[in-house]
């Protein structure tokens, strides 16, 4: 492909915040002990605050911009998809 180059930067911009939005998605829909604990082991990348549900840790705060993770995960998304259709 002759934008393959775009693409991939693109698409590699936002990987991160892509596998903690699956990460965060898995564990609820799919609560189990593996998936649980994989959610609770994003408090390592965002200042985290309680745990009672899987979903709590969309209102963890991304330490740089101090967004709440759901909110940097999705501008982060537009924002690698933007580049890589440009």
């Amino acid at each position: 492909m002759t934008n393959e180059a775009q693409l991939s930067s693109g698409l590699l911009l936002a990987s991160d915040e892509a596998r903690h939005l699956q990460i965060v998605r898995n564990a609820t829909a799919h609560v189990n002990s593996e998936n649980l604990d994989e959610a609770r082991n994003l408090a390592l990348v965002y200042r985290s605050g309680r745990f009672e549900a899987p979903s709590d840790v969309m209102f963890w705060e991304e330490p740089i911009t101090g967004e709440f993770a759901y909110r940097y995960w999705s501008d982060r998304l537009i924002a690698a998809a933007n580049i890589a259709i440009l």
